[in-house]
């Protein structure tokens, strides 16, 4: 056994010596690349015919708002289970880089549930959120994200219809275009009324959401700018 792992281990050092080889060949002979990612010193010293490209990120904007679906899997804790479905809006303000305060409302509109007393529990929830994210320097992030709002139960089960909630849970977000992202959230779900019970209504939500963003930052506004200018083909000469 112990020579078998001698020799994995001699077979697996013997390849990263080659491809360490490999790569250091590469690094030597790659043509230099036609598309730069530069900064906005580093744009006046390169060739006119380098083209130049400035990413946007998260951090970029003031703003976003957009569009939500959702489902929530209520009753984790209790015999009353019942899932939900619905879609709605949500807009948020970046505070700073990391930090972002939000406001959302999802309809859920439709019920399944194997109890016939809550097939009818439609709802409806408006959130104020406060998120942290752990990378906003890069196309994509995880953060995490807090809430707290009002829930209202079309169909009362518990003889509370207005329900304050508090939502804890992380999301992932990636930049699909210059002002265009992605999300998926999971979030726990719990009624502060019952938080202190034993059989509180605990329940699950998901989300998903497409955003768009605006309000685009004094530095890297002109950095685009700057960069549009010099990626515009040269005029003939007359």
């Amino acid at each position: 056994m112990e020579n078998a792992l001698k020799y994995v281990f001699i077979t697996f050092l013997l390849f990263l010596t080659a491809l360490q080889a490999q790569v250091a060949d590469a690094n030597v002979t790659a043509e230099p690349k036609i598309e730069q990612i530069l900064t906005l010193q580093q744009l006046q010293d390169i060739n006119a015919t380098t083209k130049a490209h400035v990413p946007t990120f998260y951090k970029d904007y003031d703003w976003d708002i957009g569009i939500v679906g959702g489902m929530t899997f209520d009753g984790v804790q209790t015999d009353t289970k019942r899932t939900t479905i619905g879609a709605g809006i949500r807009g948020s303000y970046h505070l700073t880089e990391y930090v972002g305060l939000g406001l959302e409302y999802i309809n859920y509109f439709n019920t399944f549930s194997s109890d016939p007393a809550v097939e009818n529990a439609d709802s409806q929830m408006v959130l104020g959120s406060i998120t942290f994210d752990f990378s906003a320097e890069r196309p994509y992030s995880l953060y995490a994200i807090g809430s707290l709002g009002y829930e209202y139960l079309f169909k009362d089960i518990t003889g509370a219809q207005h329900n304050p909630v508090l939502l804890l849970g992380f999301g992932f977000r990636y930049m699909l275009a210059d002002r265009w992202s992605a999300n998926i959230e999971g979030r726990m779900k719990a009624r502060l009324r019952d938080m202190s019970s034993s059989t509180g209504d605990y329940g699950l939500m998901g989300t998903v959401g497409l955003n768009y963003h605006f309000g685009l930052s004094d530095d890297k506004s002109k950095l685009i700018d700057a960069v549009d200018k010099h990626n515009a083909p040269l005029e003939p000469n007359k």
